[in-house]
This record gives C-alpha cells, structure tokens and sequence, in this order.
C-alpha cells in the first residue's frame, strides 16, 4: 500500500515526532517542519523549539518555507 510505504519513510526521517497517521499527528505543524528539516536541514533548525499551541503559525510558516524553498 502506497499510504503505508509514505508513512513508513516520514517515520524514518522524522521518529521524535512519532507520526502515525496522515491527520491528528499534523495538527500542530511542527511535524511538517520537522521534515522539512529532515529534507533540507538548512531550513528549519529549530522545528523541536517550536510550541504545540501555536498550531496556525507553525503550519503556516512550514507551508510558506516549502512552498518558497523546495
């Protein structure tokens, strides 16, 4: 299954974020910054001091750095 072949490498590139699924574990936007950085760890260094409430600006900002950057 495709789903779980993606999930499966997400969780190898980034395990401290213990992603499970392709909806709740996204809901804070740090995940999505993690692997990012996981990808291109010249753009988001500091993905693990962002904060869990900040769900918006941290789903906004890791949309807006790979939308410019990747």
């Amino acid at each position: 299954n495709g789903d779980n072949d993606l999930l499966k490498w997400i969780q190898s590139k980034i395990p401290e974020y213990g992603i499970k699924n392709f909806t709740k574990n996204w809901n804070d936007g740090r995940a999505l910054n993690g692997l990012i950085n996981a990808l291109r760890p010249d753009l988001c260094k500091d993905h693990k001091s962002l904060e869990k409430k900040n769900k918006l600006a941290n789903a906004t900002r890791g949309i807006d750095i790979a939308d410019k950057e990747m």
